[in-house]
């Protein structure tokens, strides 16, 4: 789709595809047989590590941003980022158009993905879309932080949507979809009271195959949320609060104690 400015006709938004693949090498080491990104994001890998950069500002309404992440069998991998991502309203003669990243993994037998990039920052005014599929081998291991926050400082939060599918031998382990802040019932004082950040980790064992870890609270100083085992070998553990510190560390201690 195309826009009219002024006698130009322009395209809404910046459109990037980033591609990884990650192998072993002979050693039992993490390399990367493909590694491709553009503006504006930046892949770097180093070890064990791979971290999205921001090569550009955003994403604003229009932008759109496909990342397809693959691991061999085998492969231990953590992705991180070296910054949030603060979703902003785009220009004017975008009409509206929102800011979207389509996330693609799959993880191979054996395989273990931590995916643990900052947070999401819903920007006054933004209208931002992230989907995540993720395919998994019987024998992968996942551990998925996802968070957002409604708003920078002193400002109400913009629209973000956040739609993850994970799926196991092609067969379906958890499906949601996250609507926060304009536009939804989860927005304004009456709401979120002191809630700024929302928070998640969905944990996924092989072990846990015949007894996933139980449902239960998740209530503390400062933050509320509860532990949710799935039907099948997963859990999802999501967390309320009112700052990111609290968040990490609730979202922290999940993980150690269920990890191994």
């Amino acid at each position: 789709m195309t826009y009219s400015v002024g006698d130009a006709t322009v395209a809404p938004g910046m459109r990037a595809v980033a591609r990884a693949r990650a192998g072993l090498s002979d050693d039992g080491s993490v390399r990367m047989l493909d590694l491709r990104s553009e503006v504006p994001i930046a892949l770097r890998f180093a070890g064990s590590l791979l971290t999205v950069v921001g090569s550009g500002g955003g994403p604003v309404g229009g932008d759109s941003v496909d990342l397809d992440l693959s691991l061999e069998p085998g492969v231990r991998l953590e992705v991180t980022s070296s910054a949030a991502t603060v979703a902003l309203p785009g220009p004017e003669w975008v009409e509206g158009a929102p800011s979207e990243m389509s996330v693609t993994v799959s993880v191979g037998p054996g395989g273990y993905l931590v995916w643990n990039p900052m947070a999401g920052v819903a920007a006054s005014g933004c209208d931002h879309r992230t989907s995540y599929r993720v395919q998994l081998a019987p024998t992968s291991s996942l551990d998925w932080f996802d968070r957002v926050a409604l708003g920078r400082f002193g400002e109400a939060p913009g629209k973000w949507t956040t739609a993850m599918s994970v799926e196991i031998d092609g067969r379906p382990l958890y499906r949601s979809e996250l609507l926060v802040g304009a536009g939804s019932f989860c927005r304004g004082q009456a709401a979120l009271g002191w809630v700024r950040i929302i928070g998640s980790i969905l944990m996924v064992r092989p072990t846990w195959r015949s007894r996933p870890p139980p449902s239960t609270p998740l209530d503390g100083p400062g933050y509320m949320g509860e532990i949710q085992a799935l039907a099948g070998p997963g859990m999802i553990a999501t967390v309320m609060t009112a700052d990111h510190p609290t968040l990490d560390a609730v979202l922290a201690r999940v993980q150690a104690s269920l990890g191994d």
